[in-house]
């Protein structure tokens, strides 16, 4: 299934019309399964050009896949014996060229980018082609085409990331396999927006039974499968700290700890996973510049789930493996509740019907004092407070209070700010709660239905 994504086919089409003036590189990255290959193919889709899957083997090899591809659309077979061959003939042509798994042509020839390298320079000022290089690993793709000592440095005209679906898109996919809401929040506190693992659920009886328990699972080893070659011989090291997070560790003093690893190893992994592998973000409290009270926490939901109870379990995975199962059932509540979280972040964003933020996130202070959502604007004075109870009962007014008690430890521009409350509840709230909060115009209450409204309303 192909949804969504239309503002990257609008690039791609742009880039496209540009090639015709002039050659453009464009390169597509982000990590597997994340809807890279379905991209670039729904963008070849009635447009004259080729799709080459980078296998490492041989270059006479590759060779071959190129001739086959271009007899497809020239009518004949053309001879390739070298990349100049298959630039040459994509210029004069205007044919667009796509590349997936580009990485893997450093295993094909070390010297082959220093080659692109010559002949895209020969060739960039003239009309076409249009080459889109596509990568996996999201580090490797990084240094190949940003690290000035690389010899592909500076020659792409874009570089497109592609992320997860966000939960709007993450629901409709789901939906077409009959997911409902409900269920399709805590599927997405799982897998995240990640299309290939959404597209599967619906079709197993027991999803996490079936995709990851079995010795033969899906996702058993996918986070080996897709970390191991990103991190290389260091892979041991950037495992355990990962693992770490996964448990809750979100200093670098508790990662280190927990972790047995060096604290200067920790600072340097952690910078290291944050700006070039965009696998952990280090958050600041969303009121406070230039605090060093960070906290780290993984961006992706699934690589923090396979972490927490697939790689942390693999022994009892194999010995036990109900119980792991039970234990993740145990947790689903805990799971959901801190995806909701992110869920309800992108609804505040996408509507702007309470605020419209230029500062969105997490608040805490030394105390251990937390607030799940503070949204700011900093043109209006306006300050919105969150918290978001995912339970399996009403919440009552000692909700609210506690959450104005906490407002008034925050500093930002207090006396002069216009502030207001949201409370997001599973199960709707008690009695007194609604009395109270419909007599303040500053408390806004959700629960699952007004949840369900603003994710699945139509035409939104």
């Amino acid at each position: 299934m192909f949804i969504n994504r239309e503002k990257e086919l609008l690039e791609l089409v742009q880039f496209h019309e540009r090639s015709r003036k002039k050659a453009q590189m464009v390169v597509v990255y982000g990590r597997r399964r994340i809807g890279k290959t379905s991209l670039v193919k729904e963008f070849l889709r009635g447009r004259s050009g080729i799709y080459l899957f980078i296998e490492p083997k041989s270059q006479h090899l590759i060779f071959r896949d190129c001739e086959r591809a271009l007899e497809d659309i020239l009518g004949h077979r053309p001879s390739i014996v070298s990349w100049d061959d298959l630039f040459t003939l994509c210029q004069k042509r205007e044919l667009i060229l796509i590349m997936d798994e580009f990485q893997n042509l450093s295993k094909v020839d070390p010297g082959i980018f220093d080659n692109i390298q010559r002949i895209w320079d020969d060739l960039k000022d003239d009309p076409g082609p249009l080459f889109i290089a596509v990568g996996s690993y999201v580090g490797m793709i990084k240094r190949i085409f940003r690290d000035a000592k690389q010899p592909l440095f500076g020659r792409a005209n874009g570089m497109m990331r592609l992320g997860p679906f966000d939960i709007y898109s993450s629901l409709d996919m789901m939906g077409a396999n009959g997911i409902g809401l409900e269920e399709g929040l805590r599927y997405y506190s799982v897998f995240g927006g990640v299309p290939r693992y959404l597209d599967d659920i619906g079709r197993e009886r027991d999803v996490i039974r079936e995709m990851f328990m079995g010795t033969s699972s899906f996702l058993r080893e996918e986070g080996v499968n897709i970390l191991t070659m990103e991190f290389g011989s260091q892979h041991k090291g950037y495992f355990s700290l990962l693992e770490s997070i996964s448990r809750g560790k979100s200093t670098p003093i508790e990662i280190a700890h927990h972790s047995g690893l060096n604290p200067a190893t920790v600072s340097k992994y952690l910078g290291e996973l944050d700006r070039e592998y965009e696998l952990v973000r280090g958050e600041r409290p969303v009121t406070v510049e230039n605090n060093k009270r960070v906290r780290y926490r993984i961006v992706d939901p699934f690589l923090a789930f396979w972490f927490r109870y697939v790689f942390s379990r693999a022994s009892r995975l194999e010995t036990d493996p109900e119980r792991v199962l039970n234990e993740v059932k145990g947790d689903m509540p805990q799971i959901t509740s801190r995806a909701m979280e992110g869920v309800v972040e992108q609804i505040i964003l996408k509507e702007k019907s309470l605020i419209s933020p230029t500062m969105i996130g997490r608040w805490w202070n030394r105390k251990g004092e937390e607030i799940d959502i503070v949204a700011i604007d900093e043109d209006t004075d306006e300050i919105l407070f969150v918290e978001v109870k995912w339970r399996n009962r009403p919440m009552g007014i000692d909700v609210l209070n506690d959450l104005k008690r906490k407002a008034e430890l925050v500093q930002w521009r207090r006396g002069t700010r216009k502030e207001s409350f949201l409370i997001v509840s599973r199960k709707g709230f008690t009695k007194t709660f609604g009395e109270r909060g419909a007599e303040e115009e500053n408390v806004h209450t959700w629960d699952v239905r007004e949840i369900e409204r603003k994710i699945l309303r139509p035409n939104r």
